[in-house]
C-alpha cells in the first residue's frame, strides 16, 4: 500500500486496517510521519479478533522507512493494523510473505554425488544463503523439489571447503536471502565435490614410503636459533636428538642489497661479511655449527618478498631489472660456495619461501634463473620450488592478498623450472572450519587442511618427467600452535599439540611425502597469535634468558624417534572414526602402530570401549615385549598395563585398544616381515576406511 493519507484521531483513537490475503508474514514495512504520539504496528491473525504487536513507533523514526521481522514463521495473518492516540500520516505499508532473495540454478547434466562445497562471497553479514539440491525436479521459479543443504552465514564464509551429508543431485541452486534492505551479497564462485571432498582419496593403502621417520622429520629455524632465547648457536644440540634435518630461512637481503648486487662468499668466509650485513655475517660459521652439533642435512629457504606488508622493498618486483640473469647470478654464487661439492654446508635450497605476492609471469623468470644458477653452481645440491598449493586452481594468479592469491603451483612453476627441480614444496597446517570458526584439528580430521598434500602429490604425479628420477614432495611447514592458554582459535592444548605431532608424522609418512619440517623450533611470544606458540620449546613467564623449557611436543617427538625412528611406513590397515592402525618396518622388525583419532585429548576421560582388530593370521610378537605408548615422559615411552591389549594366542591375533585413550599412538613389535602380513591381510579382508561426517 502506498498512500499519503493522514489517519485522524476520533475520540482519542486513530486507526487504519489494511486487509491482506491470509498468509505467513515474514516482515512488515512502513513509513510514518508527523505523529504526535507513538504508533502501534500490529498484525491480525486469520479468523481472530486479537492483535499481535510488531513494534511501537516513536517520533525518532519520523520519515524513515523501517522493515521489521515478525519473528513468526507459522501464523497466518489477514490484516496489518496501525493505531495511535493522535493523528499520524502514513505513506507506505508493506507486508512481505517471504524475504527478498536472489537465486541461480545449475544443471550438472546428470545425477552426481555432492558432499562438499566451497563458496567465495563478498558482502554483508545480514544475509542467509542456502545451497539446494534436487535429483529429479527442477523449476527456475520455485524451490519445489530442492532439498536444503544450508543455510550458510555470509559473514564468515569465504573460501573454506565445507562438508555436509552427501546427496545425489542433478540440479543445484544457490539462494541468497536478503535480511536487510541495503545489504548486497555477491557470489563469484561455487565449487562442488563428492564425499571425498577437495582433497580427494589418500594413496593406496599398501603403498610403502621408503623414508624412515627420522629421515622425514626436520625443524624450521632462523639465524642463531634466536640466541637470546636458547643461547647463541646452542640450538642444534637441543634439536639433533629429535631431528637430523634443519630448514633455515636464509634472507636474501642479508646477502645482497639489490637484485643485481654481486655476492662474494669467499670474502664473507674471510670475515668481511656480505653486502647486506657487512663486517660480521658469516653463514659458514652458522651452518658448520649445525653439523658439529649433530645435524645431518641443512635446507636453505632463500626468502624474499615483493612487499613487506605495504612497504616496497629492495626486492620488490619493480627493482628487478633483469630478473632471470640476476637470479641466476645469485643462485650460481650460492651453490658454488655452499653446495655439497664445495663447502658441503647446504644439501638443498628453495627459490623463495612464500613468495606469492609477485606477478606469476614475473616470478617464473626469477625462479627459472635461480634454479638454473643452483644447478650450474653445484648440480649435486637438491633444488626445490617455493612453497605453493595444488588445491587452489581457482585463485587469481596475481593479487595483493598473498594469503589467497598467487599460491597455485600451476601458475608459478613453468615446464623449464620443473625440469630443474628435485622436489616440490608445500606448506600445510591442520585447520578446519567448524561452526563458523577456524580451529586446529588432528591430521585425520575429515576437514583438515593438512590433506592439501594429497593435491600436491597428485599434481606431482601428473607432471613427472618422461624419464629419469621422479620428483619428491617436501612438506616444509606443518605443525600446531600449542599452549596452556590460547589466543587464537587454531591453537590447541599442550597435550593435543604433542599427540597431533606424532600422529601427523605417521600420517604424512602414510600419505607419501618425502620430508616433513616442523614449524617452528621455539615459541615466539608469551601472548601468541597464530604461530606464536608453534615451537617445541618455550620459555618461562618471567622472560629470563637464555632459560627455556621443553614442551610436551618435544618429548613426544623425542620418544617417537627413539622408538620408531628407523621404521618406515608400509601399509594402512584401518583408517576410520574409531581407530587408525598402521604397519611400519625397519631392517629386522615390524611395528603395529594404533591410535584413536580423538579430537580432544586433554584431561578428560574419553571412550573406554574397546576397539578390536583381528589379523587373519597368527602374529608372533617380538620376545613377548610389552606394548608401549608414545607418551610425553622425558624418560621414554610408557609401558602399558597388561590388560590394555588382549591377544588371542589360540588363533588369529586380536589387537585391542581399551582404557582411557589419550590420542597418543600405541606400538607393538612383531617378528613377521610387514610385507608378509600385508599380503595375507589384503588378500583376505578389506581395509576399514569409514569416514564420519563431522
Amino acid at each position: 500500500l502506498q498512500t499519503g493519507t493522514t489517519v485522524h484521531a476520533s475520540g482519542g483513537s486513530a486507526r487504519i486496517t489494511i486487509n491482506i490475503q491470509p498468509s505467513v508474514v515474514e516482515k512488515v514495512g512502513f513509513r510514518i510521519t508527523g505523529q504526535a504520539a507513538p504508533v502501534l504496528v500490529q498484525l491480525q491473525p486469520s479468523g481472530s479478533s486479537s492483535l499481535v504487536t510488531v513494534v511501537t513507533v516513536t517520533s525518532s523514526s519520523d520519515y524513515q522507512f523501517d522493515t521489521l521481522p515478525t519473528n513468526d514463521s507459522h501464523t497466518q495473518f489477514q490484516a496489518v493494523v496501525l493505531s495511535s492516540t493522535a493523528d499520524f500520516a502514513l505513506s507506505e505499508v508493506t507486508a512481505m510473505r517471504e524475504p527478498c532473495y536472489e537465486a541461480i540454478y545449475i544443471d550438472l547434466g546428470q545425477p552426481k554425488q555432492i558432499g562438499w562445497y566451497k563458496l567465495k562471497l563478498s558482502g554483508g553479514t545480514s544475509s542467509r544463503l542456502y545451497i539446494l539440491a534436487s535429483n529429479d525436479t527442477f523449476s527456475s521459479g520455485t524451490n519445489q523439489g530442492l532439498v536444503a543443504v544450508g543455510p550458510i552465514d555470509a559473514g564468515w564464509l569465504d573460501t573454506a571447503p565445507i562438508q555436509f551429508s552427501s546427496v545425489t543431485a542433478r540440479y543445484v541452486s544457490l539462494k541468497i536471502v536478503q535480511d536487510t534492505a541495503w545489504v548486497r551479497v555477491s557470489a563469484s564462485s561455487l565449487h562442488l565435490w563428492d564425499a571425498n571432498g577437495i582433497y580427494g582419496l589418500p594413496y593406496p593403502a599398501d603403498r610403502a614410503n621408503p623414508h624412515s621417520l627420522s629421515d622425514l622429520l626436520g625443524i624450521n629455524t632462523v639465524w642463531g636459533w634466536m640466541g637470546t632465547l636458547i643461547g647463541d648457536l646452542a640450538g642444534p644440540a637441543l634439536y639433533s636428538p629429535v631431528m637430523k634435518r634443519v630448514r633455515l630461512y636464509h634472507n636474501l637481503d642479508w646477502d645482497i642489497t639489490s637484485p643485481s648486487c654481486p655476492i662474494n662468499y669467499t670474502a664473507m668466509s674471510e670475515g668481511m661479511g656480505t653486502p647486506g650485513q657487512p663486517g660480521w655475517l658469516n653463514w659458514d660459521t652458522m651452518y658448520a655449527e649445525m653439523y658439529e652439533k649433530g645435524m645431518e642435512a641443512v635446507d636453505a629457504s632463500i626468502q624474499f618478498l615483493n612487499n613487506n606488508g605495504t612497504k616496497v622493498t629492495q626486492f620488490s618486483q619493480v627493482n628487478w631489472k633483469n630478473p632471470y640473469q640476476d637470479a641466476y647470478n645469485y643462485g650460481h654464487s650460492f651453490a658454488s660456495h655452499f653446495g655439497p661439492s664445495n663447502k658441503n654446508l647446504i644439501k638443498s635450497a628453495e627459490v623463495g619461501n612464500e613468495a606469492w605476492d609477485y606477478d606469476a609471469d614475473f616470478w617464473v623468470q626469477v625462479e627459472e634463473g635461480m634454479l638454473q644458477g643452483f644447478h650450474d653452481g653445484d648440480p649435486t645440491m637438491l633444488r626445490l620450488t617455493g612453497a605453493f598449493q595444488a588445491d587452489t586452481p581457482d585463485v587469481p594468479p596475481n593479487g595483493d592478498n598473498i594469503f589467497w592469491n598467487g599460491k597455485y603451483i600451476g601458475y608459478r612453476v613453468s615446464d623449464q623450472a620443473l625440469s630443474l627441480v628435485d622436489n616440490l614444496n608445500v606448506h600445510a597446517y591442520s585447520w578446519a572450519t567448524i561452526n563458523a570458526t577456524l580451529r586446529g584439528v588432528g591430521p585425520e580430521h575429515p576437514l583438515s587442511s593438512m590433506k592439501a598434500v594429497r593435491n600436491m602429490l597428485r599434481w606431482r604425479d601428473g607432471n613427472q618427467p618422461s624419464g629419469g628420477k621422479g620428483r619428491g614432495v617436501w612438506l616444509t611447514e606443518w605443525g600446531w600452535d600449542g599452549a596452556s592458554q590460547c589466543w587464537d582459535s587454531r591453537c590447541v592444548s599442550l597435550l593435543s599439540q604433542a599427540a597431533f605431532a606424532v600422529r601427523g608424522l605417521l600420517w604424512g609418512a602414510r600419505e607419501g611425502v618425502d620430508a616433513m619440517t616442523w614449524y617452528f623450533f621455539a615459541d615466539l611470544s608469551l601472548s601468541p597469535g597464530l604461530f606464536g606458540a608453534s615451537g617445541i620449546i618455550t620459555y618461562p613467564a618471567n622472560m629470563t634468558y637464555p632459560v627455556f623449557r621443553y614442551k610436551p611436543v618435544y618429548w613426544a617427538l623425542h620418544n617417537q624417534v627413539g622408538l620408531l625412528g628407523t621404521f618406515h611406513h608400509v601399509a594402512a590397515l584401518v583408517e576410520c572414526e574409531v581407530a587408525y592402525v598402521y604397519l611400519l618396518q625397519n631392517a629386522s622388525l615390524t611395528a603395529i602402530v594404533a591410535w584413536r583419532p580423538s579430537g580432544a585429548v586433554d584431561n578428560e576421560t574419553l571412550t573406554t570401549s574397546s576397539f578390536s582388530y583381528s589379523f587373519p593370521t597368527t602374529i608372533n610378537f617380538h620376545n613377548n615385549a610389552p606394548f608401549v605408548e608414545i607418551g610425553i615422559d622425558p624418560s621414554g615411552p610408557t609401558v602399558l598395563p597388561s590388560d590394555t591389549f588382549r591377544i588371542d594366542k589360540q588363533g588369529p591375533s586380536q589387537f585391542v585398544l581399551s582404557g582411557k585413550v589419550t590420542g597418543l599412538p600405541r606400538v607393538a613389535f612383531v617378528d613377521q616381515p610387514a610385507s608378509e602380513l600385508v599380503h595375507v591381510i589384503f588378500s583376505k579382508q578389506k581395509r576399514r576406511t569409514a569416514v564420519p561426517i563431522v
